[in-house]
């Protein structure tokens, strides 16, 4: 695989590859699914979307903490309570946060504010 791909189809992706002679072509994903390639797609499929931005959040207790003190609240909100035992103010922030995690280019709210403490 050299490390490129392009959309073929609906939900599939060409993948650029490099045959034993020197010749170049493209590979469909489920062909190459089956040839055992699929973990070397899934790398280049990660490393285009860090590239265009798209990179997940890893889900570990130091970046949950630090987005949620972004957000407003303190990070012990993360390991030591249940939402049940928040506040409404504090639910609303919870929940602000959890849709701003991925880093979306837009969000829209409809009444943002509503049972905010502060």
């Amino acid at each position: 695989l050299l490390g490129s791909r392009r959309e073929a189809r609906a939900r599939e992706y060409e993948y650029d590859v490099k045959y034993k002679d020197g010749s170049e072509g493209a590979l469909g994903s489920k062909l190459l699914a089956r040839r055992g390639w699929d973990k070397a797609c899934k790398a280049i499929d990660a490393r285009m979307a860090q590239r265009s931005g798209l990179a997940i959040r890893t889900l570990s207790s130091a970046n949950v903490e630090a987005h949620l003190n972004d957000c407003g609240l303190s990070p012990e909100f993360a390991t030591h309570y249940r939402m049940s035992a928040l506040s409404g103010g504090q639910k609303v922030k919870v929940v602000m946060a959890a849709a701003m995690w991925n880093q979306p280019h837009i969000l829209i709210l409809d009444e943002p504010t509503n049972y905010l403490d502060r």
